[in-house]
């Protein structure tokens, strides 16, 4: 990056400007990340940022990072939702099943209700 952005390589370009300043931050970057007492500090400074308003100041004394607060399973609630509608439902959908056909199709709308969330979330990676 030092080399990407020195301003020798921009100067007289309408860019020597951000040239000097983004080598600046570059430097700046290798200082912190070079030394490891400025690097535990910006790590410290990266997880309270990642934690919100209600973490403790870092910095003296001894720090910690603070516990991880517990997620609810969301998808294990969804999962039960749809097990008590599915369930809900199944009296009203044997009323229409006339052949296997009809078995096969409610089967694969069960089956896509139950499984399509995940299967979005893989597509989406």
């Amino acid at each position: 990056m030092v080399s990407r952005y020195h301003p020798d390589r921009h100067q007289g370009n309408d860019l020597e400007e951000l040239a000097k300043e983004k080598l600046i931050e570059v430097n700046e970057a290798y200082e912190v990340l070079s030394k490891s007492q400025l690097r535990a500090e910006y790590d410290a400074a990266r997880i309270a940022a990642k934690m919100g308003p209600h973490v403790p100041p870092y910095g003296g004394g001894n720090y910690c990072a603070p516990r991880q607060p517990q997620r609810q399973s969301v998808g294990a609630m969804r999962k039960l939702v749809i097990l008590v509608v599915v369930l809900a439902a199944l009296p009203f959908l044997l009323r229409f099943i006339r052949s296997p056909r009809h078995a096969i199709i409610i089967g694969l709308a069960v089956l896509l209700a139950w499984l399509g969330p995940k299967i979005l979330k893989r597509l989406k990676k």
